[in-house]
């Protein structure tokens, strides 16, 4: 970290004994789009909507209801320990995250969809 000479911040993804690096980084976070709920403690919260990867027949698991996304984004902001809210993701069309608008979901007049509204009504 001398390197960054308090001019950058420094955040890795997470590897295999990550924890056991001589030198640290500020912080640490995981990209895991494949769960729709990951929790780093002391570091991040990762939320993913959805997981179907474009080179994969079905999905792993479907798109998250209005319940269950809201239910995470709750649990998410209840977590004041980490540095990092992470939505994994919103455009991210190779690995099935995209969120893009769409009619089946639209909630309200904003016509951005429950995934969006509800980041903005619970985590602003």
């Amino acid at each position: 970290m001398e390197a960054a000479n308090g001019e950058w911040y420094v955040c890795l993804k997470w590897f295999s004994g990550w924890n056991k690096c001589p030198h640290q980084p500020q912080s640490w976070l995981q990209y895991g789009p494949a769960k729709p709920y990951h929790y780093g403690k002391d570091h991040f919260v990762n939320l993913s909507p959805g997981f179907w990867q474009a080179k994969e027949d079905t999905p792993r698991w479907e798109r998250l209801t209005f319940d269950q996304w809201t239910t995470n984004v709750h649990q998410m902001t209840s977590q004041r320990d980490v540095t990092w809210h992470l939505i994994t993701s919103f455009n991210e069309a190779g690995e099935g995250t995209l969120i893009e608008p769409c009619e089946t979901w639209d909630t309200t007049d904003t016509g951005m969809g429950y995934y969006l509204d509800v980041l903005h009504d619970i985590h602003t």
